[in-house]
């Protein structure tokens, strides 16, 4: 994929995730789109520096924007697109079952580490609260994964095994 599509891909969800999302939260939940075009990016594509940087970058804004410290969301999206970069090598792109499982690990990371580094930097979130939001949030970013991988796969995957692709 061509770095200027990329992004806008990034730009449309940081501008979705703070405005149109929120207006159509379902019980206050919404999909985290970086998140998943972080994981989608870094699991589909070979060669995906620039993955790493988007990541981290869209992290300050969304910290920026949204959150109370500066810094929590892109350490947390660079660590999962590192994870997501080096299961990629033992994993089959070409399956659509791992890519979601790969998501639904990397939400669960993601909302792990978020929750972890705002404990230690002095918010008190009760992880009980956390955990109350993370299956509505897996299966959201599920879902927007499937239809990710539905739209890009084309381009990524240009000769799929003939003999073995279900």
């Amino acid at each position: 994929m061509k770095f200027r599509y990329s992004i806008t891909a990034f730009a449309i969800a940081f501008l979705l995730q703070g405005s149109v999302l929120n207006l159509i939260s379902i019980f206050g939940v919404t999909p985290n789109l970086i998140l998943c075009l972080v994981t989608g990016f870094a699991f589909m594509y070979e060669n995906n520096y620039f993955t790493v940087f988007a990541a981290v970058a869209m992290g300050l804004l969304m910290d920026i924007c949204y959150m109370p410290y500066v810094g929590i969301s892109a350490m947390s999206y660079f660590l999962i697109c590192l994870g997501v970069m080096s299961l990629r090598t033992l994993l089959n792109k070409e399956r659509i079952a791992v890519i979601m499982l790969v998501m639904a690990a990397s939400t669960i990371v993601f909302q792990s580490l978020v929750w972890g580094i705002s404990l230690v930097m002095g918010t008190a979130i009760s992880f009980i609260l956390v955990l109350k939001y993370l299956p509505l949030q897996i299966l959201f970013n599920v879902c927007f994964i499937a239809i990710f991988y539905v739209a890009v796969s084309g381009r990524v995957i240009r000769y799929r095994n003939d003999r073995y692709y279900i």
